[in-house]
């Protein structure tokens, strides 16, 4: 296999850099070592498949949802984006909204080619608002961060030291 950098306006071998020949035509520019044997022969025909397997499922009525491990293989591949694993997931699972999926917490293990992280699946999306995380929510583009400065914050924080009971939980 070879790269191709595209290089606008290169007419000739003399406007090329010295390692790079210029080919038939004017975008395409190959290293003069073109004709040299792949040194991993067999390489880009390798599997590069990604496949999901889930464990240690759960369903909790309390918080209806049901909860599981994922488990992803992905040798020869990157960390795939959690878009490709909330489609996985719906397949297997037979979901029809991707808004009811979570998925949080992926680590790569080391060397690469698995990874593991947690799904939640919600029985519908009003109870994803009711109990998932407002930062998970945010994060999938389903409820708005609120935008305050840090000053407010801070004495909202202090006066709630100083009371207690319902008037804790109201204060503003």
């Amino acid at each position: 296999f070879f790269r191709c950098r595209v290089v606008s306006g290169i007419t000739s071998l003399q406007s090329a850099p010295s390692d790079l020949v210029a080919i038939k035509t004017k975008e395409c520019i190959m290293p003069k070592n073109a004709n040299r044997a792949d040194p991993y022969p067999g390489y880009d025909k390798l599997k590069r498949v990604v496949t999901i397997k889930s464990r240690r499922f759960m369903v909790n009525k309390l918080l209806q949802r049901k909860q599981m491990v994922l488990d992803i293989h992905h040798q020869h591949l990157a960390t795939p984006a959690r878009k490709l694993i909330r489609r996985r997931v719906m397949k297997m699972y037979k979901i029809k909204d991707p808004n009811t999926i979570v998925l949080f917490g992926f680590r790569s293990k080391y060397g690469g080619g698995k990874s593991k992280g947690f799904c939640l699946i919600y029985d519908d999306f009003k109870a994803r608002k009711r109990f998932d995380y407002r930062f998970r929510l945010v994060r999938d583009n389903l409820a708005k961060k609120a935008q305050r400065s840090r000053k407010p914050r801070k004495e909202l924080k202090n006066r709630k030291k100083k009371i207690v009971g319902r008037e804790k939980a109201a204060a503003k």
